[in-house]
This record gives C-alpha cells, structure tokens and sequence, in this order.
C-alpha cells in the first residue's frame, strides 16, 4: 500500500483548514499584495487547498475582506 494521502476530505484526525486559517493566510496576502492581490484562488494556492474548500469557511471574497 502507497503512503500517498488519498483524494478527498481529510480524517477529522488531520485537522485540516480552519477559519483562523482562511483569515490569517489572507491577511498575510492583504498586507503583501494589496487588495487586488487578494483572491481566492491565490488564497487557496497559499493554504495548498482548492478554491472551493474556502467557501466552507467564509461565504465569498468580500464577506472575507470585510472579516
């Protein structure tokens, strides 16, 4: 058997992203590349997670900016 996670939702035992995640790493991209440079795909590029997992943690980019 490989030790290549698999695809998917991880275990609850991985921890996984969190709000705290989402808001942190996006205040790092706000401080360094402005507003603009805020994005959601450059967020989730940043945490190494889809775009769309974020939707699970803040309902879109302005409510994001806004928190």
């Amino acid at each position: 058997m490989s030790a290549a996670r698999a695809l998917g939702r991880p275990r609850q035992s991985e921890g996984g992203l969190s709000r705290a995640d989402v808001l942190t790493t996006a205040l790092k991209i706000l401080s360094a590349d402005g507003e603009r440079g805020m994005t959601m795909r450059a967020l989730a590029k940043s945490l190494s997670v889809t775009p769309m997992a974020l939707y699970h943690h803040v309902g879109n980019r302005d409510e994001l900016i806004a928190a």
